[in-house]
Order: structure tokens, then sequence, then C-alpha cells
């Protein structure tokens, strides 16, 4: 090997060695990840900024509130298990914090007051024979409005098609949820139907935090 090139080599290594020992000093200045601790639901809460601006726009213009509805509409096919279904959504309730969470003024100031679990979901049941008695009652949920001083935050109706086929439709306000959510509300109330249909424990870990 030449001269010219041992001194490349060692040229190469040092560099190697140059960005090892940056990428261990970088890392060793990065903070340990910390958990979030939990804070102390003994009382109101304050609002995030996201939720002050949807609170103030429910204040001064509850017509323009609708625009921040998240519904979506589950097609059931099959027989319904209704003593299930509604104790899937009173789990759902009892779960998240969110979903029982009311937003009140103090002094003029918003803010989150979370109710207890075990006040249950109201689930409205009706009888929709066609695809436009469908689509009536989901335009019926959605020119609703909530009412953000006394809950609930989530309602929801089951459309009678048939005996086979059900409408579930869910309604949340965008205050205490958002569109990647209702993926994980899906998803979480399969699970709980599926235990209440079986008797069975849902499966599903407890929540170490809650947003609020």
């Amino acid at each position: 090997m030449s001269a010219h090139n041992e001194a490349s080599l060692e040229q190469l290594r040092r560099a190697v060695l140059r960005q090892q020992l940056r990428q261990r000093g970088d890392a060793a200045l990065k903070p340990a990840a910390l958990p979030i601790p939990p804070a102390s639901r003994d009382g109101r809460l304050p609002l995030s900024f996201a939720q002050q601006r949807l609170w103030l726009v429910s204040v001064l213009d509850p017509s323009a509130d609708r625009a921040y509805h998240l519904p979506m509409a589950l097609r059931l096919t099959g027989s319904v298990d209704r003593d299930a279904l509604r104790q899937a959504l009173d789990g759902l309730v009892a779960r998240h914090e969110g979903l029982r969470t009311r937003f009140v003024a103090e002094d003029g100031v918003p803010c989150q007051l979370v109710m207890p679990a075990g006040q249950g979901f109201a689930l409205r049941e009706e009888i929709a024979a066609s695809q436009d008695a469908v689509e009536q009652a989901i335009a019926d949920e959605l020119a609703t409005p909530f009412d953000l001083a006394n809950g609930p935050m989530i309602r929801g109706r089951l459309l009678r098609v048939s005996e086979q086929e059900h409408v579930l439709v869910l309604n949340q306000h965008h205050i205490v949820s958002d569109g990647w959510s209702n993926a994980v509300m899906v998803r979480e109330l399969a699970a709980l139907y599926r235990a209440a249909c079986l008797g069975e424990a849902d499966g599903l870990a407890p929540l170490p935090i809650q947003y609020a």
C-alpha cells in the first residue's frame, strides 16, 4: 500500500471516529424521556389553546359550532345485541374522560370539569327503514348542536333498517376528539362489544394518562 493510500485510509478512520464521537455526544446531551405525570382531577382544569378557540366559537356563534362535529356511521350486519352494545358504549365513556367532560366558564374563564364515570351513554334507538330515512336521521344528528356546558360530548343513534341491518351513528365534538381518535374509538368499541357479548373481560389496557 502506498503512503498516499495509507494517509487516505487514516483520514477515513479519523472521520468515522469523529462521527461516532459526535453521535455519542449528541445522545448524551439528550434528556432522558420522562413519563408525563397525571394532573389532579380534584377540580376544574384549564383548556388547551385549541380548546379555548373551539369554546369561543361555540359561545360567539353557536351555528358555526356545527362545523366542529365529528360524526361517523357504522353499518352493522346481522343481529345486534342491544344490551351488549349499550354496555360497550357505557364502557367507552367510562374509559375516556374527554367523553364525559363539561366545559364551563368560571369568572368568564373557560375550564374543564371531568364528570365521574358511571353516568352511561344516551343511545337513541330509531326505525329507519330506507336509505332516505337513514340519511335524514344522520342529517338531524349533525344539525343538533352540542351543549358544551352540560354535555354530553358524544351522542349516538342506533338506526334499525331491518332485523339484520342497523346503522350506528356516533357524533362527537372536536373539543374532545379528532379524526385520528375515531379509529381508536371503533377499535375499542369492537373489543368492548365482543367482550360484553361473550361475558368476558375486554382486554383493553388501562390508560396511564388522559388528555385534559
